[in-house]
């Protein structure tokens, strides 16, 4: 990650459990970026997460996006 990287708030990953994608490299940065890195692993999911679980995708989306979060009233 470049030096502009620090300047980020957050990062969130997210995957579904039977996607193809390789997420060693992003594990590695998880290691790198603790504090502005997130990982979600959606469950029955491929890598097309919207479309193969849309609720568990729409719940991961909602609680982790700033300024909203799991106790917003909307």
């Amino acid at each position: 990650m470049s030096r502009r990287s620090t300047s980020l708030r957050r990062i969130e990953f997210v995957y579904g459990d039977l996607d193809w994608m390789d997420r060693e490299s992003t594990l590695r940065l998880l290691d790198q970026y603790p504090d502005i890195l997130r990982y979600h692993l959606c469950p029955c999911a491929g890598h097309q997460i919207p479309i193969d679980n849309p609720v568990e995708f729409a719940r991961i989306v909602k609680e982790n996006t700033y300024p909203y979060s799991s106790t917003s009233s909307t």
